[in-house]
């Protein structure tokens, strides 16, 4: 098989983007929202937290092919079938793959910030969101970076998510298209 024929018979531009938007839409959702999470679980004291952080552990060791029937349902009743929604909303609220991992991440960095830049913020009149978002995010560029480039590379290679929720070939990622390929090879 020569090259444009595979380009144009796996309609590669189409499940570029496919890959793209799903990948770039989920990385930046878990991001944020681990970022978030993890500032909450360095910083902020509240009872239980060590018990709620190390439920967050234990579904680090949950395997996502225990959950996929039940999340399948929940979706196809909220009509996210063959749509992105099952790979990048629930992102933006921590859930999605390595999630538990990242939040880890960013806890373990922001517990390594001085109290004192808070206090300052805080003396200054900044709000507990204004101190994460323009004193505690920009200093945890290093984290964020890691965070999100490990999330693209995991959504760009997952092979089993889209295969669940995605069935018209229109939606296919870049890996789903290569399984479709290769058998006419």
């Amino acid at each position: 098989m020569t090259y444009p024929l595979a380009f144009f018979s796996m309609a590669y531009v189409k499940s570029l983007s496919n890959s793209l938007y799903i990948s770039l839409g989920s990385a930046l959702g878990q991001t944020v929202s681990c970022a978030f999470v993890g500032y909450g679980f360095a910083r902020v004291r509240f009872p239980g937290r060590d018990a709620l952080f190390a439920l967050v552990l234990f579904t680090f060791l949950v395997p996502p092919q225990t959950i996929i029937v039940p999340l399948f349902i929940l979706y196809k009743n909220l009509g996210w079938i063959n749509t992105y929604q099952p790979f990048v909303v629930p992102s933006f609220f921590g859930h999605g793959l390595k999630g538990a991992l990242f939040v880890v991440v960013f806890r373990q960095f922001f517990k390594t910030l001085p109290w004192e830049l808070e206090e300052a913020a805080r003396i200054d009149g900044a709000s507990a969101f204004a101190t994460w978002w323009r004193i505690m995010v920009p200093l945890a560029m290093p984290a964020v970076v890691v965070v999100f480039l490990f999330s693209v590379v995991w959504h760009w290679n997952d092979f089993f998510e889209p295969f669940i929720y995605l069935n018209r070939m229109e939606y296919f990622t870049l890996p789903m298209r290569l399984s479709v390929l290769s058998p006419s090879l």
